[in-house]
């Protein structure tokens, strides 16, 4: 398992958590984010499934895809806010 993220002024901007878990793996991990945060539709796209939830400006994305014999899954946290606090360096303003 590993822990990848972006930080802003102290905050946790992106947080990432990503591994290979297995199918049972999945199975839990999905389970306790929809009792957390609710049910949501799977989502099928270039050889992933993901789920997401969205809370205001945060978003939780739950995605995993094949990869050889073993299921690569990712759990990525997005604070828009923080992001957007960024803006552009003030020479690229102008």
């Amino acid at each position: 398992m590993m822990v990848r993220g972006s930080l802003v002024d102290g905050g946790v901007a992106i947080l990432i958590v990503h591994g290979n878990i297995g199918d049972t793996g999945l199975h839990v991990w999905r389970e306790a984010l929809e009792r957390r945060y609710g049910s949501t539709s799977l989502r099928r796209e270039h050889g992933q499934q993901s789920w997401q939830w969205i809370r205001g400006r945060q978003m939780l994305r739950l995605t995993t895809r094949r990869e050889g014999s073993g299921r690569v899954v990712s759990v990525t946290l997005i604070d828009g806010p923080l992001l957007d606090g960024l803006g552009a360096p003030e020479q690229d303003r102008r």
